[in-house]
């Protein structure tokens, strides 16, 4: 699939909910799918917002139907909530991954980066997410 030697191309596809953001991906996999870059998967990016109150997650958009959506061709990765909390935290140089502030959306991001991890080498992590066997 590469030249000897030369160095893999990797893509991973962001979306929101909304049915004009995965049909605008699905173009985008096209052309990628043209290419040589190995597609590992997408993330549902505002997959519904936290509640600064209560920290309950209610819908911010209406998401694509099943049939419409890029999850057909492509692997769900990670869902990340939006918080405005953790964009306000963001817009002063506190990045969540930081401060820890929102939760579900620290562990989204820690799920995202151990799935790429474990795909880019090419072997699982272990159960404590240390580098698994390659």
């Amino acid at each position: 699939m590469f030249a000897p030697g030369a160095r893999a191309t990797y893509a991973l596809l962001v979306v929101t909910p909304q049915l004009i953001a995965h049909r605008d991906a699905h173009r985008l996999l096209h052309e990628l799918e043209r290419g040589t870059a190995v597609i590992l998967g997408g993330i549902e990016n505002m997959a519904g917002q936290v509640c600064p109150s209560c920290g309950e997650l209610t819908e911010l958009f209406p998401a694509a139907a099943a049939d419409e959506a890029i999850w057909a061709r492509v692997p769900r990765l990670a869902r990340v909530p939006f918080s405005a909390a953790a964009a306000r935290d963001a817009d002063r140089g506190l990045p969540v991954m930081v401060t820890g502030a929102v939760p579900q959306q620290v562990a989204a991001y820690q799920l995202v980066a151990r799935q790429v991890r474990d795909a880019v080498a090419g072997g699982p992590a272990g159960p404590d997410g240390s580098p698994g066997p390659a």
